[in-house]
């Protein structure tokens, strides 16, 4: 049951939180398993010789959705894969250690948001992003502070910004 508290001109609203009754407490009853934690980062820690080659599949997988995308244009089910390979790649590439290859499919999802516009998007702008992401996983660029990759990686964002805001401003006029 929630519990709301009248103020003069808003309401706050407090809703019970039922998540403590679904966690398993153990250990010391503090509800975190050391234990389980340092268990799960070895694992990750055996499988991360592997992000690589993962990451490499993932790419492969982008650049032959991008080949569907030029020869079939931006259209059902093609812009489906494309999107769907490329929200895969900023949904793991942090974690296989490339967060740059991560920031630049965060902004090629971001030029895809919208499926009514995809029509509209210059395919060299998505050629940009999938070389990029490429060439990162080629060179093996893992830190988010490599200058070229980051100046690549902003500069694709700020094109993306722009194309959106400008496609956004066509729309309302």
């Amino acid at each position: 049951m929630e519990h709301v508290t009248k103020k003069e001109d808003y309401e706050i609203i407090q809703v019970p939180n039922h998540v403590k009754n679904k966690v398993k407490v153990t250990g010391s009853g503090s509800g975190v398993d050391l234990a389980s934690i340092a268990r799960a980062e070895a694992a990750l820690e055996e499988l991360s010789s592997q992000f690589d080659g993962w990451l490499a599949d993932e790419v492969a997988r982008l650049s032959t959705a991008r080949d569907a995308v030029r020869e079939h244009g931006l259209v059902s089910p093609h812009d489906e894969v494309f999107f769907r390979t490329a929200h895969d790649i900023k949904g793991q590439g942090e974690t296989l250690g490339y967060p740059l290859a991560a920031m630049i499919c965060a902004s090629l999802c971001k030029l895809l948001d919208c499926p009514a516009q995809r029509s509209a998007i210059p395919l060299e702008i998505i050629d940009n992003h999938v070389d990029a992401v490429r060439r990162l996983v080629q060179d093996g660029i893992k830190s988010a502070d490599h200058p070229m990759g980051r100046a690549v990686a902003e500069r694709l964002i700020d094109v993306v910004l722009e194309f959106v805001e400008y496609q956004e401003a066509k729309a309302n006029s």
